[in-house]
């Protein structure tokens, strides 16, 4: 009667660390590509943050004028464009006029092995850009008469 010896042989023992080479590329793979997707959001979180933020300064200003792209001073790898088109609606609202601004960002800027990304934001502003004395003195034009206004 022959006795069995007990162990692995040599291809047992390749085909276990074969096995196991491939799960650890996985999830060293899964791993690389969730830390990418992870700073992707973050810098584009960081990107509508910025661009939100400066919206909002140009809405309490209330003035716009076009500017290429500059870097944010609160984070110089980001940068924005300023872009305004105004329409006049005299008609209905004398001394009135519609600005639309485009703000776009991009960033991060220079740095390797990041990409860039790119963000456009827009808003509409009434601006006043000549004062009105009186309404008896002017000849109004629109739909909206003077009386309806101060009731």
């Amino acid at each position: 009667m022959k006795r069995k010896e007990a162990g692995i042989t040599l291809i047992e023992a390749i085909l276990a660390m074969w096995i196991l080479f491939i799960a650890i590329c996985f999830i060293f793979e899964v791993l690389r590509t969730s830390y990418t997707q992870v700073t992707k959001m973050k810098m584009m979180s960081q990107l509508a943050t910025l661009g939100s933020s400066k919206l909002e300064h140009i809405l309490y200003e209330n003035s716009v004028s076009d500017v290429d792209w500059t870097p944010f001073p609160e984070a110089p790898d980001f940068q924005y464009k300023i872009s305004s088109s105004s329409m006049a609606i005299d008609d209905a609202f004398p001394g009135y006029q519609v600005k639309q601004v485009t703000l776009e960002t991009k960033g991060p800027v220079g740095r390797k092995n990041i990409q860039e990304f790119r963000l456009s934001m827009g808003t509409i502003l009434l601006d006043n850009t000549q004062s009105v004395v009186s309404t008896e003195d002017s000849e109004w034009g629109g739909g909206i008469s003077p009386e309806a206004c101060s009731r």
